[in-house]
């Protein structure tokens, strides 16, 4: 087996093989590191039961409800962007396009303050967000 010599090719099974062989050392660490009084990570049944009491709590529903939100700013940032894209080719809205164009290099940090004096509901100022940092 030449699974030590770089650039070697190995075949599917070997690959799945390696993953599963790592998958379980890392566990057995995660298990193994658990054991002590003080630990870095939770253990595994912390893990288990923080996410069964998340699920009870309504963590789908939260997770669907954020993917709405991306998907929702995605198509409104290629909206805007397909509109200035096109409209880039005009020189009187050349400059503006340019200008635009820069504000991408802005940090949203700074101007989450404004945005926020501007918009009142919290789905807008969400959906800005996600809209700048696309």
């Amino acid at each position: 087996m030449n699974i030590f010599k770089p650039f070697e090719g190995v075949s599917s099974r070997t690959k799945t093989l390696i993953g599963l062989g790592w998958l379980l050392k890392i566990i057995g660490l995660w298990i193994i590191s658990s054991f002590s009084a003080t630990h870095m990570f939770p253990t595994p049944g912390q893990v288990f039961t923080g996410i069964s009491e998340l699920y009870k709590e309504g963590l789908v529903v939260h997770i669907f409800s954020s993917l709405a939100l991306c998907a929702k700013a995605v198509l409104i940032a290629i909206a805007i962007s397909l509109v200035f894209a096109y409209l880039s080719t005009l020189p009187v809205i050349s400059p503006i396009s340019n200008i635009l164009s820069k504000f991408r290099y802005l940090p949203l940090t700074g101007i989450s303050f404004y945005i926020s004096i501007l918009l009142t509901d919290v789905s807008g100022f969400k959906l800005v967000h996600c809209v700048w940092l696309d």
